[in-house]
């Protein structure tokens, strides 16, 4: 635990060490120089890791999750519901409502959580049915605490994809100006930006470095425009949906220390003018105080480690159902109820799926997705499956 907070959390009292202790120095760059206002946005600090600090000066570094945007392939009322259970009624959102404002656009469905704090959406035309679930800073804010919950929820219902992920780290020395100097310089390694990539904005709401922009796969950026420092780092495509793997797999302490991974694998401040390798040139004390214990994440999940594929959940076979409506009743009346699934199994064992005189299904998959459906059956259409771990 001690090891593992050590380069994430700091705290004031810059000068008020004695020479050669880690107070002063060039490790005391790494301390906040005054208390920061207090912020809205979501803290994900173990809370244990604040209590260690309470005989200090000064707040702990607050760190957590400042934006969320997922793909899941599943219905809207299916989907609304795990969000509704997971997130907003445990969550400080209890008192607020949904309004729907859709269709919009290529939006057949769209509802915001009070005003903008959360966005459910899903598109006209699919083939395989969606739903973005958007999660902006104050949304993250009032569900911190419970969004491995959700994710462990939606990763063991759906099939589903990150779209875009921002970690922030908050109440700490790494100023835009103290960076700056090593961004204009390219004194950094980076497996994505480069010198090229940076980019400096100043007006009266404060100052901004950054390296990367929205185009990128990663995106870092340092500003002070809260009345503190703020470092975010912005993740897309598949580096949000392997950071959410990882994330759902371990605990918040862990991921404290695995999203600076993630954040050396976009820069990693290095004295790269003085050797020939660049990876082995010295990171300012400064920076190697913040990054503690801290390992780059090296690859990215092979899709062959990735979770596989979960069971098509009912909200799936319904939309299903709905597209072929008009099929399924000309059926019915015409040939009665029972005749699709007579074929249905007629075709299954011709095609070597179902043993001949049993209901056994030779396919693990479809036996895994008959076991999942089972837990529907009392529940009805829009609940949740009987016996879910939460």
């Amino acid at each position: 635990m001690q090891d593992t907070m050590s380069g994430l959390m700091v705290e004031a009292g810059v000068g008020q060490g004695t020479p050669g202790s880690p107070e002063s120095g060039p490790a005391a760059l790494a301390l906040l120089a005054s208390t920061p206002p207090s912020t809205n946005r979501g803290c994900f600090t173990p809370p244990s890791a604040i209590s260690d600090l309470n005989t200090r000066v000064g707040p702990p570094l607050a760190f957590g999750l400042d934006y969320l945007r997922i793909t899941v392939f599943g219905s809207f009322d299916d989907v609304a519901h795990v969000v509704d259970r997971e997130l907003v009624e445990p969550g400080e959102l209890s008192h607020v409502h949904w309004s729907s404002v859709g269709p919009v656009g290529r939006w057949e469905r769209l509802e915001l959580l009070d005003g903008d704090l959360m966005q459910l959406k899903s598109p006209k035309t699919a083939n395989d049915p969606y739903v973005v679930v958007e999660l902006k800073g104050e949304g993250c804010s009032a569900c911190q605490s419970h969004l491995r919950r959700f994710m462990v929820a939606i990763d063991g219902l759906y099939r589903w994809n990150g779209k875009r992920v921002d970690i922030r780290w908050d109440h700490h020395c790494l100023s835009p100006g103290l960076v700056k100097p090593l961004c204009k310089r390219g004194q950094f390694i980076s497996r994505s930006l480069s010198l090229a990539d940076y980019g400096w904005r100043e007006n009266s709401g404060g100052q901004t470095c950054y390296l990367g922009s929205r185009e990128n796969l990663r995106h870092v950026r340092w500003y002070d425009k809260r009345g503190f420092n703020r470092m975010e780092l912005e993740l897309h495509d598949d580096w949000a949906s392997d950071l959410l793997r990882r994330f759902i797999a371990c605990g918040p302490e862990d991921f404290s220390r695995l999203a600076v991974g993630y954040l050396l694998t976009a820069v990693d401040f290095r004295d790269v003018g003085t050797v020939t390798r660049a990876h082995r040139a010295a990171r300012p004390d400064w920076w190697e105080a913040f990054i503690g214990v801290a390992e780059k994440v090296k690859t990215l999940t092979k899709t062959s480690e990735k979770r596989p594929v979960p069971a098509i959940p009912v909200g799936i076979m319904d939309d299903w159902v709905k597209r072929n409506r008009r099929m399924f009743l000309r059926a019915e009346l015409a040939l009665g109820k029972d005749w699709m699934f007579r074929r249905s199994r007629y075709w299954s064992r011709e095609r070597g799926e179902m043993e001949y005189g049993s209901d056994k299904l030779l396919e693990p998959r479809d036996q895994a997705a008959v076991e999942a459906l089972r837990l529907y059956a009392e529940s009805g259409l829009c609940g949740t499956p009987n016996g879910l771990p939460f």
